[in-house]
């Protein structure tokens, strides 16, 4: 090997090195620059995860906490219902009459999921009814057309007993003589169930 071979190596290696040299420390920062980019990202998507979160808590508060409101005219006129129960000498259906109010409040202030079985607000507005019933006796009708495979259907909580609520405030209490209620569920197209949820 001539000396000029080992100048003209020593020479590309140089080169080669020097380029390295220069180019490490600027892959290096533009990989840095990346990197903080990326975990700003990611901070502003936690951030934006935990606000998201945040608001849906707030919204379902403010829903069970609307939910857990009890109108105080249909509390009055309930707990006056009763009295005149006990009044009349009818003790045995004044109980009854308190076990229902007990059972309906007790519902409003237990904790839930955001979505509950159809059977169990069905429980719940059958309380509700049977306070009507109190008020409105043998006028009040009630019919009930649910299909079996519909009765562990999941809603949100108070559904059903909304409904019903609405019914009587904007139309079955404004009328006069008999009071038809009807209701009814069946499966048509999806639905959410227990089996599809966990």
């Amino acid at each position: 090997m001539e000396t000029g071979d080992i100048i003209m190596i020593s020479y590309n290696f140089f080169s080669l090195a020097m380029m390295l040299s220069i180019l490490f420390p600027v892959a290096g920062l533009v990989v840095i620059i990346l990197l903080t980019f990326m975990e700003r990202e990611v901070n502003i998507l936690e951030i934006e995860n935990k606000k998201v979160s945040l608001e849906r808590e707030l919204h379902q508060s403010k829903f069970l906490q609307l939910n857990q409101q009890i109108q105080p005219h249909f509390l009055f006129n309930t707990l006056n219902a009763i009295t005149s129960l006990g009044r009349l000498g009818r003790l045995e259906d004044s109980v009854k009459s308190l076990e229902k109010l007990s059972l309906f409040l007790r519902y409003n202030y237990l904790e839930k999921d955001p979505l509950v079985p159809f059977i169990k607000e069905l429980q719940h507005t059958e309380n509700y009814l049977s306070i009507q019933r109190i008020r409105f006796g043998e006028k009040l009708k009630v019919v009930f057309q649910i299909e079996p495979q519909a009765r562990e259907t999941l809603l949100p909580p108070y559904t059903l007993q909304t409904l019903v609520e609405n019914s009587f405030k904007h139309g079955l209490d404004r009328k006069t003589g008999e009071k038809f209620l009807s209701i009814s569920l069946k499966r048509e197209g999806n639905w959410v169930d227990r089996k599809s949820v966990v």
